[in-house]
């Protein structure tokens, strides 16, 4: 029985292996193409977003993420609002002691769109906070921003929301001058180095 040839001729072979060459080397182009276009960095995404320089410690983090830091031994979880100056006054000066202090890590939770929606994830957080955050007149608890919690040996050692209820008619920049600024500075830094000290069971 005679052999089936796979091509005609030499001609036709070479031609479609040529042929095979160029079609590998546009799939692999358009395969590089696509793939090429990385997802940002935290730390990229959170400059861009605040303005805090690149090499920041901010991760970001779902509605379940949060809620599962929230009951972590240890961990600092900032409560952030899309578009708001208060946030992002805040954040900087949060990223400043952080990276002066020498904290690694601080996860960013952005509450815009789960505060509206009031899902599971989110009244979850609130039900675990409810001796912390804020209750509206009818009765009704939310989280504000920003918000910085910081928990230390399963302990919640600090929740400060100062700066997200109503100044009234003050602008956020017109709350920060160096006073304020400077009180923030020194209470953060008390409480980032108490964090970062020695942990139970370290």
């Amino acid at each position: 029985m005679k052999k089936k040839k796979f091509f005609k001729d030499k001609k036709t072979m070479i031609i479609q292996i040529i042929l095979f060459f160029i079609l590998l080397g546009c799939f692999v182009f358009v395969g590089t193409r696509n793939y090429s276009k990385k997802v940002l960095k935290d730390s990229v995404r959170f400059d861009k977003e605040f303005n805090v320089g690149k090499d920041n410690v901010f991760v970001y983090v779902t509605a379940s993420d949060a809620y599962k830091h929230v009951q972590e031994d240890n961990a600092i979880i900032i409560f952030g609002l899309k578009n708001s100056k208060w946030v992002s006054s805040y954040v900087k000066i949060v990223s400043d002691v952080a990276s002066k202090v020498g904290i690694d890590k601080i996860y960013y939770f952005d509450i815009t769109a789960d505060r509206e929606d009031r899902n599971g994830s989110y009244q979850s957080i609130v039900k675990y906070l409810e001796d912390y955050i804020t209750y509206l007149d009818d009765g009704r608890a939310n989280l504000y921003a920003p918000t910085i919690l910081v928990k230390k040996d399963g302990l919640i050692y600090y929740f400060n929301d100062d700066t997200a209820l109503s100044k009234g008619m003050i602008t956020a920049e017109e709350y920060w001058n160096e006073y304020h600024k400077n009180l923030a500075i020194n209470e953060l830094t008390d409480v980032f180095n108490y964090y970062v000290g020695e942990k139970d069971g370290e």
